[in-house]
C-alpha cells in the first residue's frame, strides 16, 4: 500500500493502521489469532489540514480538467469519497436505471 502523496511518517502511520485492522477483523470476525501486535502503539498527531479550497479556485481547476477528471472532482465533492475509491471506479458500477 504506498499513497503517493503521503511522507514516510504518514505512510508508517497508515501502514500501522492498517496491520491492526486486519489484526482485529482476524481476531474478532475469523477468530484465527487472540491478540494484536499493533495494540498499544502511539499514533503520531496528525497534522491538521492549512489549506482548504476556496470555490474559486475549485472553479478554475474544474474548468481546466478533462471531462474524466470533471466526473472525479463532482463525485469527490459530493461524496466526500477518497482518491483511493474513485480511482477504482468502473463503469460497471454505475446503474442506468437510478
Amino acid at each position: 500500500m504506498k499513497c503517493p502523496a503521503c511522507t514516510s511518517t504518514e505512510q508508517r502511520v497508515l501502514s500501522i493502521q492498517l496491520l491492526s485492522r486486519m489484526f482485529r477483523l482476524a481476531r474478532v470476525r475469523w477468530g484465527l489469532t487472540t491478540f494484536n501486535p499493533c495494540d498499544g502503539i502511539e499514533y503520531l498527531p496528525e497534522t491538521p489540514r492549512d489549506q482548504y479550497v476556496s470555490d474559486e479556485r475549485y472553479a478554475k481547476i474544474y474548468e481546466a480538467a478533462s471531462p474524466i477528471l470533471q466526473c472525479m472532482l463532482e463525485i469527490s465533492t459530493q461524496t466526500g469519497a477518497r482518491a483511493g475509491m474513485i480511482f477504482d471506479i468502473r463503469i460497471g458500477d454505475f446503474d442506468e436505471q437510478s
